[in-house]
């Protein structure tokens, strides 16, 4: 809630949260939900309560942004800084700067991930 508050805490927070940043910015959106930011953590009457209505998170949602690959948070989103990691996807650049790609093979993807093995992400 505080302009700055995340500054000081880069080495805290996952690449593939700072790399989600990176898209939603791009994308000229202004906000972004992350649950182990937005809820707190330690709080586990809050944490039920609104994993009990997360449904509605995303469904009020503009889009959501799925971290498919990747064995864990640090592993940050493929192709979206120079350093994450790369693909061999054809892509598009939808806006400058942004380039998205567009796979037929997303559910066989994702059911081999580590993301099919949690609840929501």
């Amino acid at each position: 809630m505080q302009p700055g508050a995340l500054a000081d805490k880069q080495a805290f927070i996952a690449n593939t949260i700072w790399d989600s940043m990176t898209v939603v910015r791009k994308l000229g959106e202004r906000y972004l939900w992350v649950d182990s930011l937005c809820l707190v953590q330690d709080d586990a009457v809050e944490l039920q309560e609104c994993v009990a209505i997360m449904d509605l998170f995303y469904e009020m949602a503009s889009l959501t942004i799925v971290a498919g690959d990747g064995e864990d948070a640090w592993a940050g989103l493929q192709g979206v800084e120079p350093t994450s990691r790369m693909m061999n996807r054809p892509v598009k650049e939808i806006i400058p700067g942004l380039k998205l790609t567009k796979t037929s093979e997303m559910e066989s993807l994702l059911r081999k991930s580590v993301y099919s093995t949690r609840a929501w992400t």
